[in-house]
């Protein structure tokens, strides 16, 4: 999700490198008084570019939060708190604004000094301001960094794919059944929210000359356990994953070789039901090399392969896919164009 954010150093390592290059710049001029304005003015606009140069990187390296996908925004809200995100980039931001315009005005009354000494008071004016407000900065940007390693580890969801969300306990073959329909490893990477990873896996389906990606999310901690054994925060990730699921794949395990009962994995998919109400939801029994019930739901068996395709065409039946546009008639459309009075 943070994925373009580079790494986020303090202001006080953004005020080293440039102060560092900047006290070996020297602009060469036979005349005293203007070799020493061009060089201090050199070496000021050096730190003001780093400065203000990197907090607008940093900035503009977040995603805009009011154009960001729901799910985004809500994940983003969990881990570092939406409010608190937008004020410490609206902080920097502001930074980088005032460190430029402070060099506007210095450089400008730097043109007007007449003596040496003046010229160089006026660097040390800018370098003390310069070095005062970055400090100002450093807990908005030490706040970023943290956004950015909290949030950075997750999965990438792709929120113009439609969305699978796979549900159900552990053990009752999520993790074979998405690996199967990806044909590779899926993406793994850690939630920052959870105890566990999560997987997800893309698929292509083929509609005539069209090829859809179709995405598969598994989020173990999420999905997989009662209600009254989450914490507040997972609670927060399940509402979250509703903006994501354009379907809702739950998996039950008729064997019990799980660890669950059928009447704990029917109570956790009625709650499932709740949490993921209004969005399609699709029942398949899993592990049916082991055990075949007397159900119509689908039987699937990652590891002989019975019914996945099977399965796989059922759960792409409940997913929106773009209607592709259809081209007018040159004719027709000059048609409804045309201006009544000349028939």
């Amino acid at each position: 999700m943070l994925e373009n954010v580079p790494t986020i150093r303090s202001a006080t390592e953004i005020l080293d490198q440039a102060f560092l290059k900047a006290n070996k710049m020297e602009v060469p001029d036979p005349d005293k008084y203007h070799r020493v304005r061009k060089t201090e003015e050199a070496q000021m606009k050096h730190i003001a570019d780093t400065c203000a140069d990197t907090l607008q990187k940093y900035v503009k390296s977040f995603p805009n939060i009011e154009r960001s996908p729901p799910y985004e925004v809500e994940i983003l809200d969990i881990l570092v708190g939406v409010d608190d995100l937008k004020k410490a980039l609206g902080h920097v931001d502001w930074t980088q604004e005032k460190i430029r315009d402070l060099y506007n005005d210095i450089s400008g009354a730097m043109r007007r000094e007449r003596a040496i000494e003046g010229l160089k008071m006026q660097k040390r004016r800018f370098s003390g301001r310069a070095g005062s407000l970055m400090k100002a900065v450093d807990k908005d940007l030490a706040f970023l960094a943290q956004a950015r390693d909290a949030v950075r580890p997750l999965p990438t969801i792709h929120a113009g794919y439609p969305t699978v969300v796979i549900a159900g306990f552990p053990n009752v073959g999520k993790s074979s059944l998405l690996a199967q329909w990806t044909r590779a490893t899926p993406e793994i990477a850690s939630y920052a929210f959870t105890t566990k990873q999560a997987n997800v896996g893309h698929f292509v389906v083929k509609d005539g000359e069209k090829r859809h990606t179709v995405q598969v999310v598994d989020t173990p901690g999420l999905l997989d356990r009662p209600d009254d054994q989450r914490n507040p925060v997972e609670r927060h990730a399940v509402a979250a994953l509703r903006h994501t699921a354009d379907a809702v794949l739950y998996l039950i395990d008729m064997s019990e070789t799980s660890g669950f009962s059928i009447a704990e994995q029917e109570k956790l998919l009625e709650q499932t039901r709740r949490d993921m109400s209004g969005i399609p939801l699709l029942v398949a029994e899993t592990k049916a090399d082991l055990f075949k019930s007397t159900t119509d739901r689908i039987k699937v068996s990652p590891q002989t392969g019975e019914g996945l395709q099977e399965l796989q065409l059922a759960i792409v039946k409940l997913l929106p896919f773009e209607e592709p546009e259809v081209e007018s008639d040159p004719l027709e459309l000059w048609k409804s164009t045309r201006d009544p009075l000349f028939g």
